[in-house]
């Protein structure tokens, strides 16, 4: 077939088109015309062909792709959430979800939260003042979202917020948080440096340039919810190498001093056991 040739005429389009609103499925007038029932509904859009949303909700209905569900009770709600696993909007609760309001979904998010106790999660200690925390719950990140995603659809979005997002907004811009490589930017991925890091975006900020190779940023004070500039700490792979040495030193050297302290302690009883029991 060439490519851009139309397979209909424009009688043949208008003809399917009063047929499709007189009650005819596109299903059997694809078979009909002998096209796709995506190509036949595009070539009846652009003729300006449109069933109303009724029309389309009624036949739906009436062919069984969309099924009448009663709203779950908060009680059968809780006992979902009680029951869960993973952090997924359960399947029973997957078509009322569409048509809850944000501060009802917000609700579940945190109930869900709360209940699972997911390792990972974002740090809850104090936020510095360049940067806003956010969760699925916040509307400013939806709207931040809404707008970085004008002119594009769900496959080609250049951001999304999920139930399980948690993160912080620096500059009206979105970063989410990861365990590993603590607060990520929502967006410019590549497969050399993976995506931007808040700090490091910070610290060009407020130093200019873009980060040396070899290099990262640690928080000063050990709070990595600290994003101020003044907090971020420059160092080399090195230091970071010399650094985690240390620390591994200092945890060996601790866990001896217990065992040797035990030890100790152990013998002091023995001794005064031995003591009362007269020489047992």
């Amino acid at each position: 077939m060439q490519k851009g040739k139309r397979l209909l005429t424009d009688a043949q389009i208008h003809e399917a088109g009063k047929l499709w609103l007189g009650g005819m499925h596109l299903r059997g007038l694809a078979m009909r015309f002998g096209v796709s029932k995506y190509c036949l509904h595009r070539y009846m859009l652009r003729a300006g062909y449109r069933l109303s949303p009724e029309e389309r909700r009624r036949r739906d209905v009436a062919s069984r792709f969309v099924k009448t569900t009663v709203p779950l009770t908060d009680a059968e709600i809780a006992g979902l959430i009680e029951r869960s696993t993973r952090f997924a909007i359960p399947p029973e609760l997957r078509r009322e979800w569409r048509s809850w309001p944000l501060v009802r979904r917000v609700w579940f998010v945190r109930a869900l939260r709360a209940k699972l106790q997911r390792p990972g999660e974002m740090p809850t200690r104090p936020f510095s003042a360049n940067v806003t925390p956010f969760d699925y719950g916040s509307e400013l990140a939806h709207a931040l979202v809404a707008l970085a995603n004008v002119g594009t659809d769900s496959r080609s979005a250049r951001a999304k917020i999920d139930i399980c997002s948690q993160g912080v907004i620096y500059r009206r811009r979105l970063y989410f948080w990861t365990p590993k490589a603590g607060y990520v930017s929502d967006g410019g991925w590549n497969a050399e440096t993976g995506r931007p890091l808040l700090t490091h975006r910070i610290w060009a900020d407020a130093h200019g340039g873009t980060m040396p190779e070899g290099c990262v940023i640690r928080m000063r004070d050990g709070n990595p919810n600290n994003l101020d500039s003044a907090n971020l700490v420059f160092m080399t792979k090195n230091d970071v190498a010399r650094e985690n040495h240390a620390r591994a030193i200092g945890r060996k050297s601790a866990e001896k001093m217990r065992a040797v302290l035990e030890l100790a302690r152990a013998g002091g009883l023995h001794a005064e056991l031995l003591a009362k029991g007269g020489g047992l």
